[in-house]
């Protein structure tokens, strides 16, 4: 199994609270967080395609629904990119995506935190415009 060569891991089982003190934890640490899913049964896939990932940040992998958090210390916005960038492209081949989750604010202006829009994005841009029309909720975010 390739994912053993990373160390053994601390399985914790229905104790969603557990896995949030550890996870605030760790982001309190990075520069910046990034979320990629998958289908569940393609994930082995995505950590096999973007292996060397492993090598350079951390990761919080839920197996069930096929989604990935990885972070690093970093603050460096064209190494954030380029992270996201290999990620989209390994997720893409799998039916998955990849966005920047946290980091620094003027990330989410400068950088391509999405990615590709999804063909419904000018129906939930016309939508949000027409209940918020003073763009006062989320603003400068995904619509």
């Amino acid at each position: 199994n390739r994912l053993e060569r990373y160390g053994s891991i601390e399985i914790l089982e229905n104790d969603l609270s557990a896995v949030h003190q550890i996870w605030t934890a760790r982001l309190a640490e990075f520069g910046f967080v990034g979320r990629a899913a998958v289908p569940a049964g393609k994930l082995l896939q995505f950590v096999n395609e973007y292996d060397e990932g492993f090598q350079i940040g951390e990761w919080l992998i839920d197996l069930a629904n096929g989604v990935i958090w990885f972070g690093r210390k970093q603050n460096d916005g064209n190494m954030v990119q380029s992270d996201l960038e290999k990620a989209r492209r390994v997720a893409a081949v799998l039916d998955g995506y990849a966005v920047l989750a946290a980091g620094q604010r003027r990330w989410f202006q400068e950088l391509d935190t999405w990615g590709s829009r999804p063909p419904a994005f000018s129906l939930m841009r016309t939508l949000k415009l027409r209940w918020d029309p003073a763009d006062i909720l989320n603003r400068g975010e995904f619509v």
